[in-house]
């Protein structure tokens, strides 16, 4: 049977790489999204529409039924950030239920699998070692039931819904994951960039704004390429149906490791900050500079507010001091051996954002 492919927010940082992995291997790929981007695939057959709503989800998918009739993947990529925990989880694990039940309907005699993506919150690596994160987090670690979390309703829902269904589950849960998106809740990589490209205009130093603590403190992260060969992975291999694999580039470093990396990169000299900073204190208003750069070099026209994810890059550079690292052994003894260095995954990412023409080539 041909594999034919659904993902479920097909334009963020993990969707709209998928979509090029799959694709590339011979898989059709149909998309959706809740709004356009204006940087979506030619080559997905996008669906925009909004999930939330599941008699409107019924409708839209059922009148594109040409393109949606034999899916035998759903990838499950997407994520709505809400103001507070239990909005999360209402959102999140709707956006889930929605997909399924209707895919699982429209497509019940040919869907043989769905993957969904959750992380490392799932380990409380926000709450840090002192309410029970632990270091390095497994798959088989206990939860941490400090507030509503809605990766474990997400995956209670899904292992449930499987019950006498001819169609498997896997779950990928990967660390901060790099790579390029638009109007994205958490892109760490992109930050990094944007903020090196405005210091490099303001001829000033790429301050890390953690302070000591932070800067030496340990982590693993998941280089977007390397993930989305392990989603194909999981979701058409017979070992790993109903498992979760953590998935990262298969190396711990510290920032002390990595800033420098970054700042080389800019040509920027390496200053710490005694005491922890927000992005936003760091950068300052600068959309009026922003704009002068995409003049002058000729990016595309993403506005700061749709590259920059402010609060994302404070939580991980200066609010989570404590190391964060992921085991990966279930993943290699399962067969998934891929691997890559962060140093060099940073360098990569910064010249494919260069060859995007999202930032300057100085």
């Amino acid at each position: 049977m041909p594999r034919k492919a659904l993902i479920i927010g097909a334009n963020g940082v993990v969707g709209a790489n998928l979509a090029k992995q799959l694709i590339s291997n011979g898989w059709e790929v149909t998309g959706t999204a809740r709004k356009k981007r204006g940087t979506e695939n030619p080559a997905v057959q996008m669906i925009f529409i909004d999930l939330l709503d599941k008699q409107k989800a019924r409708e839209a998918f059922e009148n594109r039924s040409l393109v949606i009739r034999g899916v035998t993947h759903l990838f499950f990529c997407a994520y709505l950030k809400g103001k507070t925990s239990q909005e999360e989880v209402e959102t999140n694990t709707t956006l889930l239920r929605n997909s399924v039940d209707v895919i699982s309907e429209i497509c019940e005699e040919t869907l043989r699998h769905v993957y969904l993506q959750t992380g490392t919150k799932w380990y409380g690596v926000q709450y840090g070692p002192s309410k029970g994160y632990k270091i390095p987090s497994r798959e088989s670690d206990p939860r941490i039931n400090i507030e509503p979390n809605f990766y474990y309703t997400m995956h209670d829902y899904l292992v449930q819904k499987q019950q006498g269904k001819n169609w498997t589950w896997s779950e990928g849960r990967p660390d901060v994951v790099i790579g390029f998106s638009t109007q994205s809740a958490m892109n760490l990589g992109v930050s990094l960039a944007v903020y090196a490209t405005l210091m490099k205009a303001l001829n000033k130093p790429l301050i890390f704004p953690g302070g000591e603590e932070a800067y030496h403190s340990l982590k693993t992260f998941s280089d977007v390429n390397l993930l989305c060969e392990a989603i194909e992975w999981m979701a058409t291999n017979e070992q790993c149906k109903n498992q979760a694999f953590n998935i990262n580039n298969g190396d711990a470093v510290r920032w002390d490791q990595i800033w420098p990396v970054v700042a080389n990169f800019f040509g920027l000299k390496v200053e710490i900050s005694p005491k922890p900073l927000k992005m936003r204190e760091l950068i300052g208003n600068q959309t009026e500079l922003w704009s002068e750069l995409q003049k002058k070099h000729q990016l595309l026209p993403h506005s700061l507010d749709e590259l920059m994810t402010y609060d994302f890059a404070d939580f991980y550079l200066q609010l989570m001091k404590w190391d964060n690292l992921t085991d990966t052994s279930k993943a290699k003894q399962f067969g998934f051996t891929r691997s890559i260095r962060t140093d060099e995954m940073f360098t990569n990412f910064f010249q494919k954002l260069q060859q995007l023409s999202v930032i300057p080539k100085f």
